[in-house]
């Protein structure tokens, strides 16, 4: 298996290679396919409306991209580390555009040779707290889903004294595919609650924590609960899963979901539960529903955020699109969530406030990113 997976990263890699330089102006690299929701609503304008050849390398085996044949589209796979290593150190073309942070952090660094690296934003969440110090020192350009975005972006940049990167406003497209299909979908109507819980992860996370007390107490309230554990507690902490759903299985409530492919729990709830994971700000932001935060302790992953004065959009926004509840309270969780229920119109008008302030480009961000990088392209060329 892992030889197979070498020889043809390697294989797959000298394909790309020997493409001629109009084919290599705008390249893609996905991590793996549970990526395509941020890129793929960009590439698409870019290959059907503005017709622009591009290529498209991901690190997934099964990413469906490889063997759907698509008018415009070159696609590689490369996941041995050694393959990917040659491929950003010795990559030529235009313009690089990605979702991972990190560049120049591990063993994945710029190329040799003069290539233009924008990051495409995974996240509606704020860049200085959650993600590792300096994640997005070195790249040229910056994707936006929000201001909040230029605003820490530029702050950042200010307080380390880095040449300031290319800003645009665009948007995010897994919101807009939440709202489109939203709409299509039936809401859910006025009998039983339903309740997503859907945390981050992490060893202070709110499933490792309080997870067993928290199902229990909405079970216990007459809910339908649905558990949506983060894929990376799978990872790390699967105790922690396997514990709850071991207690509660039984339960005629109780709904367990890890196949990140559904999203029927997301549509058919009534209101989330969740920590510090983005999840929320989409749930809320995609379907104008309100979400409970039981208040852990933040997801920190870079010491130095406080060093810009930029209040974590994570953070600002709870009290606007739901409510806080301490862990010392979370047998009240039943209470807080049958109010906000009936309450939901008001919070309806209060998130989608919300959202006009804190997200570009709502409904057309893929249309506006491929016009971005299309211009960018444009630009880079006339300068190489």
């Amino acid at each position: 298996m892992l030889f197979s997976k070498f020889f043809k990263s390697w294989r797959e890699y000298s394909c790309f290679k020997s493409l001629s330089s109009p084919d290599r102006k705008i390249v893609f690299y996905s991590e793996g396919a549970g990526y395509s929701i941020y890129l793929w609503p960009v590439m698409k304008h870019l290959l059907k409306d503005l017709e622009r050849p591009l290529c498209y390398v991901t690190s997934d085996a099964q990413d469906p991209l490889l063997g759907e044949e698509i008018p415009g589209l070159t696609a590689f796979y490369m996941e041995s580390t050694s393959t990917l290593i040659a491929f950003f150190k010795n990559l030529e073309a235009g313009i690089l555009v990605m979702t991972m942070p990190d560049l120049e952090t591990f063993h994945l660094k710029r190329s040799r040779h003069p290539v233009y690296y924008v990051y495409l934003q995974h996240s509606i969440v704020s860049t200085h707290m959650v993600y590792r110090t300096g994640a997005f020192d070195h790249f040229d350009a910056i994707l936006c889903a929000g201001p909040h975005h230029e605003a820490e972006t530029r702050a950042w940049e200010e307080a380390h004294g880095l040449k300031p990167k290319e800003l645009f406003k665009h948007g995010y497209a897994p919101l807009d595919t939440i709202i489109e299909e939203g709409a299509r979908r039936v809401a859910p109507g006025k009998g039983r609650t339903r309740v997503l819980v859907a945390p981050s992860w992490g060893p202070k996370g709110m499933l490792e924590l309080h997870g067993e007390q928290l199902v229990g107490s909405l079970l216990a309230a007459g809910f339908e609960v649905y558990l949506r554990p983060h894929p990376n507690t799978r990872k790390t902490n699967p105790e922690a899963i396997d514990g709850i759903r071991r207690k509660f299985e039984s339960h005629e409530g109780y709904r367990h979901e890890e196949d990140i492919r559904s999203h029927d729990s997301f549509y058919n709830s009534h209101v989330m539960v969740s920590d510090w994971s983005g999840a929320a700000l989409e749930f809320a932001f995609g379907l104008e529903r309100p979400v409970l935060f039981i208040d852990v302790p933040r997801k920190v992953n870079n010491p130095d955020y406080e060093c810009i004065d930029c209040l974590p959009l994570e953070e600002r926004l709870r009290e606007e699109i739901g409510e806080v509840l301490s862990v010392e309270n979370i047998e009240q969780a039943g209470d807080r969530i049958e109010g906000m229920r009936t309450g939901a119109e008001k919070y309806r008008e209060k998130i989608r406030t919300a959202r006009a302030a804190w997200v570009y480009n709502v409904g057309h961000s893929g249309e506006v990113g491929a016009d971005i990088l299309a211009k960018l392209s444009d630009r880079i060329r006339g300068e190489q």
